[in-house]
């Protein structure tokens, strides 16, 4: 058998047919709005509820004799279990009020607001009697309060990841800042703070490891399945499983690659994550398991533009060095650590501190913030120069090839714009941003796998010699035929 050649894919016989274009296209689209649609009827991700008693907001009174004013708020939670995933308590501090109230409106300013919580679990929480999660713990919180706005902007206060008790009785001591050093005041002021307790749906939370499942399931499907007969289809590897190793293109070892990636992507422990009594490691592996996976994909989006664009130059068709691959791999390993250490970061330290606001706490998490829109914006403009260099070749490319590298582009832009978004983020805010970011990305690599996978009841039929791949080191999106049509 020779070596050097490769099998005749699905894809190669199904641009061959008069409507390929607008059927492939037509199926893309369809994915793309069947995720919108059940995304937009999902469940809300967050339930809340109220924490003001009787509709009115805690006041918190200062007069010249009394430096050390102080009000309590106590806010209860019931009916709680693991599939809530989280609870935080979030308040709002109004602007200070006093003999000249609005000096306070029309002025920013930002002050420390301290606070002692304490937060009991169980049952018998109400008692007294129940498990003491925190007690008088001392927190300093930053408060940004904007010009011309009745309210500062919203603080945590306490946080869980991990819902093990039916009640949650909460207690917030607010001190009164008294004078206030960036306005110098010291007069007999007021402020008053509002609460709201906010927790994950149940209903979203079930939704979410339904779909989880279903991406599982149908990417176990897609790698392993066996083929019936010669036209029933069949799992990748399943149709590979004849072929030599060494009869791969690199793009199918690619594939291969990212179908079992993608598995650990869909998150497979989500359930045990959900119901475990503490799912910090299960969440720092799937953490990792993310930000590995979304380097390797876009590393790989990186190398298949740049290859597409070399095509009718000088390098087109020559093997790749070590220099094509290294400067794009050091890139990506290095946008892996700074996705993994942030959101690590974020979630063990809101372990340790339940009082810790991600986006506003510490110096770090906003360092990392600037780091990721630094790596985004210089990836976007790599991915950009490549891109434009490859429009410019899209004549020389075969039907297979111009649907892969415009498919391909599709799911670039959508992907990024997600990640800005936030939709990449393990808890996302929306069910569309869920369903659409996580669907698409498994169906893209569905899509590619099945459609690189050797033509049914041809696993082991060798049709043409190509060298060690298709245009020198197997990243080209598809074999380029001699007098190939070049309109898809």
């Amino acid at each position: 058998m020779d070596t050097n050649a490769r099998v005749r894919t699905r894809l190669d016989k199904f641009v061959e047919r008069k409507y390929a274009a607008p059927i492939l296209w037509l199926s893309l689209t369809l994915s793309f709005a069947l995720y919108g649609i059940f995304g937009a009827v999902g469940p809300e991700v967050f339930s809340t509820a109220d924490g003001n008693s009787h509709g009115k907001p805690l006041a918190i009174y200062h007069t010249n004799s009394t430096k050390d004013s102080s009000a309590t708020w106590k806010g209860r939670l019931t009916h709680m279990d693991p599939l809530h995933q989280i609870i935080f308590l979030e308040a709002q501090v109004g602007k200070l009020e006093g003999y000249d109230g609005s000096y306070f409106f029309s002025h920013e300013y930002t002050y420390q607001q301290e606070m002692y919580i304490t937060v009991e679990g169980g049952a018998a929480a109400e008692n007294g009697r129940g498990n003491m999660i925190m007690t008088d713990q001392r927190s300093l919180k930053s408060v940004h309060c904007p010009a011309n706005s009745q309210w500062c902007d919203p603080i945590s206060v306490f946080a869980t990841h991990d819902v093990l008790y039916e009640e949650y009785h909460l207690e917030v001591k607010f001190l009164h800042p008294g004078e206030h050093d960036g306005l110098g005041v010291d007069t007999e002021t007021v402020f008053y703070t509002k609460f709201t307790m906010t927790f994950v749906n149940k209903m979203f939370t079930q939704w979410q490891i339904v779909w989880k499942i279903v991406f599982q399931v149908c990417t176990l499907i897609m790698m392993f399945c066996p083929a019936t007969g010669p036209k029933s289809g069949g799992g990748y590897f399943w149709h590979l499983r004849k072929v030599p190793i060494t009869n791969w293109t690199s793009l199918q070892i690619w594939l291969g690659a990212m179908l079992v990636m993608l598995f650990f992507f869909n998150d497979p422990f989500f359930p045990i994550e959900v119901f475990s009594e503490s799912g910090v490691a299960l969440a720092a592996l799937y953490i990792i398991f993310l930000a590995i996976y979304m380097g390797v994909m876009m590393f790989f989006w990186l190398c298949v533009i740049h290859e597409t664009s070399l095509q009718g130059g000088p390098d087109a068709g020559k093997p790749k060095t070590i220099g094509f691959y290294f400067a794009k791999a050091v890139f990506c390993t290095a946008l892996v650590m700074v996705i993994a250490i942030t959101y690590i970061f974020v979630r063990l330290k809101q372990s340790g501190d339940p009082a810790y606001d991600a986006l506003d706490d510490t110096e770090h998490f906003k360092i990392f913030g600037v780091i990721m829109i630094l790596f985004m914006s210089l990836y976007s403009a790599w991915l950009a120069y490549y891109g434009v260099n490859a429009l410019t070749q899209i004549k020389r490319l075969d039907k297979g090839q111009v649907f892969t590298f415009t498919f391909t582009v599709a799911m670039i832009v959508l992907v990024l714009t997600c990640m800005g978004v936030g939709a990449m983020y393990p808890l996302p805010s929306a069910p569309e941003e869920f369903l659409l970011f996580y669907g698409m990305v498994n169906t893209y690599v569905w899509a590619l796998s099945y459609a690189y996978a050797p033509e049914d009841g041809e696993a082991i039929r060798l049709t043409e010699a190509v060298g060690d791949d298709e245009l020198g080191n197997g990243l080209s999106l598809s074999q380029q035929g001699e007098g190939a049509d070049n309109e898809l």
